[in-house]
């Protein structure tokens, strides 16, 4: 993945800010150099990426609080799920997390049928452990049938965490959006309550 490439995933506002500075132009064109290659982009890099290039880069030239209970990563649909992973594969860095309509089912003809997949889930989200002050935000919408397929997924990965500690309105919040959209069209109308949640 070229520079250009990489700077092509985001909106035209994120590219103008973006590049304003020439450390974060540096910072751009590392993301690129480190998910290129010539497999498609691979989870490990883009978490690699997060943990050791983008959180310090933050931590550095921004007033943060670095600790891993103030660092949250969320996401929506396939987003979702990957911020549920990083979740789960980077503790020692992210303590909130929040998967908005996370695809859990994964939509793709070799997982449809596979009843595995609903136990899968909730045996990863069980690495996580007791709650140790962190917190994580599950939702989806009932609007469209990926969504709807969401729903056990979602019900099995809580009770797994209510097994472990999790205490559902405390460090565990679900939610189902009755009517709502799939991800993007819901995103925007529900982020203020997500980040109210999330970072109290």
């Amino acid at each position: 993945m070229t520079y250009a490439a990489a700077s092509e995933l985001l909106t035209s506002d994120m590219r103008a800010w973006l590049l304003q500075s020439s450390v974060a132009r540096d910072l751009l064109q590392a993301a690129a150099e480190e998910l290129s290659g010539e497999r498609p982009l691979q989870s490990n890099a883009l978490l690699r990426f997060l943990t050791n290039r983008l959180k310090p880069f933050v931590d550095e030239n921004y007033r943060t609080r670095p600790g891993r209970l103030d660092t949250a990563i969320f996401g929506a649909s396939m987003a979702g799920v990957m911020a549920g992973a990083i979740l789960v594969e980077a503790q020692q860095v992210f303590g909130r997390g929040a998967c908005m309509s996370p695809n859990w089912p994964i939509y793709d003809n070799r997982f449809i049928d596979y009843e595995q997949l609903l136990s899968i889930w909730p045996s990863y989200f069980g690495r996580l452990g007791a709650p140790e002050g962190r917190r994580l935000w599950l939702d989806h919408g009932t609007e469209m049938g990926l969504d709807a397929g969401i729903t056990p997924h979602q019900v099995n990965i809580a009770d797994r965490l209510v097994e472990l500690g999790w205490v559902r309105g405390c460090n565990l919040q679900t939610r189902v959006y009755q009517g709502a959209g799939h991800a993007f069209a819901q995103t925007a109308v529900q982020m203020d309550e997500v980040l109210a949640w999330l970072l109290a």
